[in-house]
């Protein structure tokens, strides 16, 4: 289950981040996603602008963070870059403020090599 956090995103009406993050998501078969609820999507972040002159001008870009990405052999390097422009473009065209920088970073999650516990029901 992929957590997307943004930071520096302007809420809107017209910028419906969450939709768009996950169609990205679901839009990359390679990744074996079948839910969209499962992705989990949230503005996070003290860099969050309620300012959107500060956007417009370029000072603050829409960074995104794909987190918790499970490890999985055919989530190759290049499954992950496929991801990662997806979802740019989706930010770009979809949430993005104006002339808005947009980075997308991919972090993947290696429960053989990381701690979890998780609870269901």
């Amino acid at each position: 289950m992929p957590l997307i956090l943004a930071w520096n995103y302007i809420p809107s009406n017209q910028h419906p981040l969450r939709e768009a993050m996950r169609r990205a998501c679901m839009g990359v078969r390679e990744l074996g996603i079948t839910d969209p609820h499962a992705i989990l999507v949230a503005a996070q972040g003290h860099a969050i602008s309620a300012d959107p002159k500060m956007s417009a001008e370029g000072e603050s870009p829409l960074v995104i963070l794909v987190d918790l990405l499970y490890d999985k052999p055919e989530r190759t390097l290049a499954v992950k870059r496929k991801l990662a422009k997806a979802i740019g473009k989706a930010a770009k065209k979809d949430c993005a403020v104006d002339m808005q920088d947009v980075e997308v970073f991919i972090r993947t999650f290696d429960p053989n090599k990381e701690a979890a516990w998780l609870s269901k029901g």
